[in-house]
Order: C-alpha cells, then sequence, then structure tokens
C-alpha cells in the first residue's frame, strides 16, 4: 500500500464511511481505517433516524437501503410504570441491525476510498504540535505500519484514539449514560412500532423494543452513568430482572429466544458537553466527538451530518493548504450552529424530565395527563423521534401542555 493520502479516517463506522463519500466526491484520495473487519457487531438501538435518511438520499443511498436487511417504523409507544399507553401513529423511520447498516455504510465507501480492514491504531504522528499521520498494526500481519495525511478524521467512536492522544478524553459522568442491547426471537405481540417503556426501576432512564426483520427485536435500556453510580446499579442485571418479572414484559418475553451474544453494553457521551472537535491536523465526529442527543440517546444521525460538515472545512483546509486549527475550528462552528440548540434543548428535556419523572405519583399523573391531550403526545414524540419534518419542542412548551 502507499503511505502517502489526501485524508486519513479512523474508524469506519457511519461517521467515517459518510466522511469518506462526502470527500471522495470532492476529489481527494482518502484512506479509511478500521481496527475490526466488516461486517461486524456494534451495540446500539439500531433506528435509522430522519437526520440519517437526508444523508443517504445526498449520497444516494437512500435506494440501497431497500436492498439490505431492515424494518420500516410507522409509530411509536410510550408506557408508564403502570401500563398506560401513549401511541403515535406515523411513519417515523427504520430499524437495521448495525451489523448490516455499518456493513452497507462501509462498502459503498469502499467504492471511492481506501479500505484498510484489521489495523489497530496505537498512536499519531506529531510534527511541529500538528497531527500529521496515523500508526499502528496489521491485525493478521502483525506488520507495524504508518501513514500521513494532511488531515487525520477521528471517527472511532466513544474510546476514541485520535482524542485521547489529543487530550481530550475527559468527561464529567452526568454528561455519559450507559446502555445495554439485547437481541431476541419471537417476542410476542411485536409491534411495528418503537416501543419505549418507563419502568420506576429504571428512572431516570428507559427500556425500550425495536422491531427487527425476521420477527427479531433489539431490546435494551439506558440509564445516566451519574445516576447508576449513585444507586450501584448493574444495568444487565436490572434490565433481565425486568423482562422476566414486569408484568407488563414477563408474557411477551415467555417463549422468546435470546440471541447467543447478543447482550452488549456500551458508553454513550453526550452532546450536552461541548467537546472541542478540533485541533492542528485533526478533527473528530460522531461519538468520537460527543455528539449523541442527550434526551434520546440516538447518534447515527448526528454521527453522519458532523462527517458532512467535517468534509466541507477540510475541502477549504485543503484548498488553502492550511491544516491548522484556527482554519479547522470552522467545523466546530459551523456543526454547532447547525446542531447546538437541538442538542441544548434535549439536554434541558434531560434534566426537567429527570426532576419532574422522580416522583412516582408526578409519572403517574403526567402520563394520565399526556394521555388525553394530543398537543402533548405530538410534543413528546416529536422530541423523542426527532427527523426531518419533527422538530423538538421546547421544554416550556411541554411544561405549559402539562400545566394548562
Amino acid at each position: 500500500m502507499k503511505t502517502d493520502y489526501d485524508v486519513i479516517i479512523v474508524g469506519g463506522g457511519p461517521a467515517g464511511s459518510t466522511c469518506a463519500i462526502y470527500l471522495s466526491k470532492y476529489g481527494y484520495d482518502v484512506l479509511l481505517v478500521d481496527k475490526t473487519k466488516f461486517p461486524r457487531d456494534k451495540a446500539c438501538g439500531d433506528g435509522i433516524s430522519g437526520k440519517s435518511q437526508s444523508i443517504l438520499k445526498e449520497l444516494g443511498l437512500f435506494d440501497g437501503l431497500a436492498k439490505i436487511e431492515h424494518k420500516k417504523c410507522d409509530g411509536a409507544i410510550f408506557y408508564s410504570p403502570d401500563g398506560i399507553k401513549i401511541e403515535l401513529n406515523r411513519s417515523v423511520g427504520f430499524t437495521s441491525k448495525r451489523a448490516v447498516y455499518d456493513n452497507f455504510l462501509f462498502e459503498s465507501a469502499r467504492k471511492f476510498a481506501t479500505a484498510l480492514e484489521g489495523f489497530n491504531i496505537t498512536g499519531l504522528i506529531f510534527e511541529n504540535n500538528q497531527v500529521v499521520g496515523i500508526k499502528g498494526m496489521d491485525a493478521d500481519t502483525k506488520q507495524e505500519m504508518t501513514f500521513k495525511a494532511k488531515v487525520v478524521v477521528g471517527a472511532d467512536g466513544a474510546n476514541s484514539v485520535v482524542a485521547n492522544k489529543n487530550g481530550l478524553n475527559k468527561f464529567e459522568s452526568k454528561h455519559r449514560a450507559s446502555a445495554l442491547r439485547i437481541y431476541y426471537k419471537n417476542v410476542k405481540d411485536l409491534s411495528t412500532k418503537f416501543e419505549v417503556f418507563f419502568f420506576d426501576t429504571m428512572m431516570p432512564g428507559y427500556f425500550w423494543i425495536f422491531p427487527l426483520e425476521n420477527n427479531m427485536a433489539n431490546v435494551g435500556s439506558g440509564m445516566l452513568v451519574s445516576e447508576m453510580q449513585k444507586r450501584k446499579i448493574s444495568l444487565q442485571d436490572m434490565t433481565l430482572k425486568e423482562i422476566q418479572n414486569n408484568p407488563i414484559l414477563a408474557e411477551r418475553f415467555k417463549d422468546a429466544e435470546l440471541v447467543e451474544g447478543s447482550i452488549k453494553g456500551w458508553n454513550l457521551p453526550f452532546g450536552s458537553f461541548h467537546r472541542k472537535l478540533y485541533g492542528n491536523g485533526f478533527v473528530l465526529l460522531g461519538d468520537a466527538g460527543s455528539l449523541i442527543d442527550p434526551f434520546t440517546g440516538e447518534g447515527i444521525g448526528n454521527a453522519m451530518y458532523s462527517a458532512k460538515v467535517a468534509a466541507q472545512v477540510i475541502d477549504e483546509a485543503i484548498k488553502a493548504n492550511d491544516y491548522s486549527e484556527r482554519i479547522l475550528k470552522k467545523y466546530d462552528k459551523l456543526l454547532w450552529k447547525e446542531i447546538g440548540k437541538e442538542l441544548k434543548t434535549s439536554y434541558m428535556l434531560q434534566v426537567i424530565g429527570t426532576a419532574l419523572l422522580k416522583f412516582k405519583w408526578l409519572r403517574r399523573f403526567l402520563f394520565k395527563k399526556a394521555a388525553k391531550k394530543q398537543s402533548l403526545i405530538n410534543a413528546v414524540s416529536a422530541a423523542f423521534l426527532y427527523g426531518d419534518d419533527a422538530k423538538k419542542p421546547s421544554p416550556w412548551t411541554l411544561l405549559k401542555d402539562l400545566i394548562f
């Protein structure tokens, strides 16, 4: 392989693959590396939101989604702790296993960029306090290799090597969540809707059942790390107990089959923390840039959108022959101009929701009221199911609907 490229992208998930396609369309020579080999699993809720679909359409990839395993979802159902249902009947997106969806994007990127799988990044190459390349080892040959580029893109997830090597790895627990995902077959009464459950034991947080193809379901839960630490919670133990013992779930999972090896946990770095996304010679995308929605936990949409904005700014940097943080700072500025307000709103919704739902009596009161008020149903649904045609309501709109 040659060792010099215009851009090196570390991480072949949705952010990295999307960025590779955009940059290649600008005419640049791109190296896309990943430590694993595709297809590979990735713990996630597997939801493909409206924001993700917009990027797919822009890249001419949306029609390809129909050719991979996926499930179209036509609404959502929200359950209170005692079983009150709030139902939304409208098209809200797709689900597709990340092993399938990420492979679809990676194989699409491979048509435009040089792809290197099974390459474990061990460090970055610095010259004059600027990132100019990467170093690592091939998993098969154990050969150490180095590659250089004008810009290095960190799209390598919550434990990003690119972020860590640049000292951008600090987080407060209030800006992180932990999540658990399990695949099940034959869950009884599996809906064509996203199902979200608010259980007393999981507050603040929620349990979900998302439908997949072939009568499978993505089942999981998420909770703030700060709350888990305070209550000394094992998310896996709590989730499995709810499935076995909660009367809302027990009958539905009575004959369900757990897919072996599918129990996986992961960390979610929230966009409520504005991480610095740039430096001399590098930028950070997606989870590596802490861009996950702090209210819903959805990250694919912002990851793909960050790839689009980063590619635009990298194009400007290469044309100007300037790869300093002075010019790459524009990526951070442009991205937060587009999604910053949304992330701040989500964080406020998370904080207010956590406070309001802290008390059992108040949870029950709010759900009973919400179930009878269409404007509130629409507002809550929009908050959870953000897409092109469903904007998040302000926290004050939600409060007004609850009070009046």
